[in-house]
């Protein structure tokens, strides 16, 4: 849970999406998991590669 904790709170990270990853696969499972790993097949992570390049523009 911390590394998704400290994850949330960092201002920059150019590896995010692989470090979401890894933050929310340790969730689950014996090895100090929070959830059983059963609830790893009910949950997934939606998290988008960007890139700090890209600028996203709203249109109305």
């Amino acid at each position: 849970m911390n590394q998704l904790i400290n994850l949330i709170y960092q201002t920059q990270n150019e590896n995010w999406a692989g470090q979401a990853k890894h933050a929310f696969e340790e969730l689950f499972g014996a090895n100090g998991g929070r959830y059983p790993d059963k609830a790893r097949k009910v949950v997934t992570l939606r998290a988008p590669e960007f890139k700090g390049d890209q600028v996203f523009r709203l249109q109305h």
